[in-house]
């Protein structure tokens, strides 16, 4: 999938609109607050987007059922980078030998994708959304050099999009686009010279 002017997301991010903007204590977590924010940018987005879908896309920091529930009811896309909590790369990668779903991708690097309905409950009631995730294991480095141990990483994504429409190896794609808006995003602080002002604070 590739985002355009004709796609059926607003991609503002990546076309450089900016809808809201917020100044913070350094030490704030991203999250702290983050509903109140949705609040003032999702009406403004959806006058750019016209007939256009919103699609909202964060990164782990906001890996949280609040957002994913308040997006929701907001009838609003979302991609959301999974935080991996406590997850054993290990038990990740036995169940991907388990399940025969390891493609080796260049000699030394292969890649497991899973693709499924996760449950979890949130104020009281059980709720139901797709994740993706990504199991990498190299036992080569780029140049072909052996690793002394296997290196394993494993990364996800929740995501309101339908399988159908977009499928696991799309939607990491997708994700990895949003890497414009990051640079839109360092643009406007170095603009603003924040980065001196927080150093000075």
């Amino acid at each position: 999938y590739q985002p355009s002017l004709r796609s059926p997301w607003l991609a503002a991010g990546e076309e450089g609109w900016c809808v809201g903007l917020e100044l913070r204590p350094g030490d704030q977590h991203s999250q702290k607050d983050f509903p109140f924010f949705l609040d003032r940018v999702l009406p403004r987005a959806r006058q750019l987007a016209g007939d256009r879908k919103l699609l909202v896309t964060l990164d782990g920091a906001h890996d949280a059922a609040a957002n994913r529930e308040q997006l929701s009811k907001e009838q609003v896309d979302y991609l959301i980078k999974w935080n991996p909590r406590g997850e054993s790369p290990e038990a990740w990668k036995e169940r991907a030998e388990t399940e025969g779903r390891f493609e080796e991708v260049r000699p030394g690097k292969q890649v497991a994708l899973f693709d499924e309905l996760i449950e979890w409950i949130f104020d009281g009631r059980t709720h139901q959304g797709r994740r993706v995730v990504r199991l990498i294991e190299r036992t080569e480095d780029r140049q072909g050099q052996p690793l002394l141990f296997p290196e394993l990483t494993v990364e996800g994504w929740w995501t309101s999009l339908d399988a159908g429409t977009v499928d696991a190896q799309a939607l990491i794609t997708l994700y990895q686009q949003r890497g414009t808006s990051e640079q839109y995003h360092s643009e406007f602080k170095t603009d603003l010279d924040l980065a001196s002002v927080s150093s000075t604070s």
